[in-house]
């Protein structure tokens, strides 16, 4: 299975023109690409994917489509858990089918599609990860919220699979989890993409 980002033009098919073609304008492999979004950061257009897989792969990445014909991977957006030296310490759990997705990224969204700043992955059992997406080449993992079980549950994690969706007005981020269904959490305000506008890097990051 040959995996990757296609640009396609679809304006034949928009302007419902007879016979309307679909054309390949350039495409990037490898990737698992299991979502996709768009965000245009710092002028530029870009597609922000959340990569499925099984250890050690399944991180995000960021692709530059500002040229449609030469898609270009800029950066990954990892965690600790699926790079290699952190598998050996998820295989024991991975080893079960229902596992095999233990600690993946798999949806992916951001604040402002136009000018992001932040983009949100719910990542499995890693919880929902925010990251600042400012400077493509070098993004920044800037907070988590990892659900809890809680001390009567009968499974020993929870998953989080679902679409986040961030509230600007709020500061708020809507997720969903496989044990404890739907989680309304707060971004702190010195993180919310208004404070971080005209700041530089963030410096800290958690380490997994």
């Amino acid at each position: 299975l040959l995996t990757g980002v296609t640009v396609i033009d679809t304006s034949e098919i928009q302007a419902r023109r007879p016979g309307g073609r679909v054309v390949k304008l350039g495409f990037l492999g490898g990737g698992r690409q299991h979502t996709e979004t768009f965000a245009r950061i710092n002028g530029r257009d870009y597609v922000i994917g959340a990569e499925e897989a099984s250890c050690p792969n399944g991180n995000g990445r960021i692709v530059d489509v500002s040229d449609p014909a030469r898609p270009k991977q800029v950066s990954n957006l990892e965690l600790g858990a699926n790079q290699p030296a952190g598998c050996p310490s998820t295989m024991t759990e991975t080893s079960r089918a229902e596992n095999l997705l233990l600690s993946t990224s798999h949806y992916v969204s951001v604040d402002d599609p136009s000018n992001a700043s932040l983009a949100f992955f719910s990542w499995y059992t890693s919880g929902l990860r925010v990251f600042d997406i400012r400077d493509p080449e070098h993004p920044v993992e800037i907070a988590y919220f990892n659900p809890p079980v809680g001390p009567k549950g009968e499974q020993v994690h929870d998953s989080t699979t679902t679409y986040p969706r961030y509230v600007p007005e709020t500061g708020q981020i809507w997720v969903g989890s496989g044990v404890n269904a739907f989680w309304v959490v707060e971004l702190a305000p010195h993180l919310r993409p208004e404070a971080l506008r005209g700041r530089g890097p963030v410096a800290w990051s958690p380490a997994a």
